[in-house]
């Protein structure tokens, strides 16, 4: 089983795509706490959520929070990652440390990941989920980059014929929004759908189990928590995939 469950097969952007993926936001963006709200924390020191969803850039500033989570019980934390930067970029190192950390004190970490930035390229998918694996995190949230509505970062896209969508209801995280800069719409969507597939398989769960067998149980129910998550009023989305053979979208 051990073997079987090992088998890795790398991604292949030309490779189409069977079945549309499932996804849900498994947190609120407004829910995730930033430097201002670690601050209240650590001033009023007001119980913890059951999940406390925090972004990594605010703990990667003061990495003493983390001591303090620790100190207040926590033992699930969502780590809105952002990204682990282009390869070779210091953030991963830092990212790694700070996981490693949260683990150490016995913190079962989930994290959230956005694919489509312009550091992005096709080698992306699968040293994302290397390095999930290798930080043995008990589930991930892999969202589609969208940028803020009527910004001028919007503006400059728009003019340069990189905004894919204009319907709001298609900036969800789910669908391509804007044309990447190092690969086109078609690959990046193919790219996150396989690896949130490669994530969920039965082998990457095998890969990423807690090292200490005592602590199975809690993992696996951890899991389990987080898939019927995304489960309940999980919606099937199918869309942002360009055309062969020109620039238009299938319909979502």
């Amino acid at each position: 089983m051990t073997a079987q469950l090992g088998k890795t097969a790398g991604f292949d952007p030309l490779t189409p795509l069977l079945r549309p993926p499932t996804w849900r936001e498994l947190v609120p963006r407004a829910s995730i706490w930033g430097m201002a709200e670690l601050a209240r924390f650590r001033r009023d020191r007001t119980p913890l959520p059951s999940l406390v969803a925090v972004a990594a850039d605010a703990l990667l500033q003061d990495p003493t929070v983390v001591e303090e989570l620790l100190a207040a019980g926590c033992s699930e934390l969502f780590l809105d990652a952002h990204t682990l930067g282009a390869e070779g970029d210091r953030r991963e190192a830092g990212l790694t440390a700070l996981v490693e950390a949260l683990q150490a004190g016995g913190v079962r970490v989930f994290a959230g990941f956005t694919l489509g930035l312009d550091h992005d390229e096709v080698g992306c998918f699968e040293r994302l989920v290397a390095w999930v694996e290798a930080r043995r995190l008990c589930g991930v949230e892999l969202r589609l980059w969208v940028p803020e509505p009527g910004s001028e970062q919007f503006r400059v896209l728009a003019r340069a014929d990189r905004i894919v969508h204009r319907q709001l209801r298609c900036w969800d995280g789910a669908h391509v929004v804007v044309t990447p800069a190092r690969m086109s719409s078609q690959v990046l969507y193919r790219g996150w759908v396989w690896a949130q597939q490669r994530l969920a398989s039965p082998g990457s769960i095998w890969r990423r189990r807690p090292l200490d067998p005592a602590v199975w149980p809690a993992f696996l129910l951890a899991l389990l928590r987080f898939h019927r998550g995304r489960m309940w009023g999980a919606r099937s989305t199918w869309a942002s995939l360009p055309s062969p053979g020109g620039s238009g979208v299938l319909p979502a």
